[in-house]
């Protein structure tokens, strides 16, 4: 009875977790948005981290119907090196089904960060809560 006690406990916290996180298609322009987990990105042949909590702007938010994305560009406030840029990347966006979805992000200069979500992951849950 206690492991299965400790099983639900588990299953809750996992599932706040997931609860906290907002999906693409609920985020407002200008609103603040935090990083759900640690991203690591290569940016300039070296990998930089951009830790967990770590504070985004939504700066706009385009439909690209021609190519079935949608644009998110963000301004990153914890940003000290405005000068650096990458390629754009994959990033793995796991899901509560268990399933995960791949957004592309770029770091671009100005301490921006642009993302692209397919149009049919637009309803799934992002990298911010």
């Amino acid at each position: 009875m206690k492991l299965l006690g400790i099983f639900f406990i588990l299953i809750a916290t996992s599932a706040q977790a997931f609860a906290k996180t907002i999906a693409w298609n609920r985020m407002l322009l200008e609103s603040q948005y935090s990083l759900n987990n640690e991203l690591k990105l290569e940016v300039d042949e070296k990998i930089i981290t951009i830790k967990q909590g770590s504070s985004f702007t939504l700066l706009s938010k385009t439909e690209l119907s021609m190519v079935k994305l949608y644009f998110y560009k963000f301004k990153y406030s914890g940003c000290k090196r405005r000068n650096l840029e990458s390629d754009l990347q994959v990033v793995p966006v796991p899901q509560t089904n268990g399933e995960i979805i791949e957004v592309a992000l770029n770091f671009s200069k100005k301490c921006e960060i642009d993302i692209f979500v397919e149009m049919n992951d637009y309803t799934s849950q992002s990298l911010f809560n």
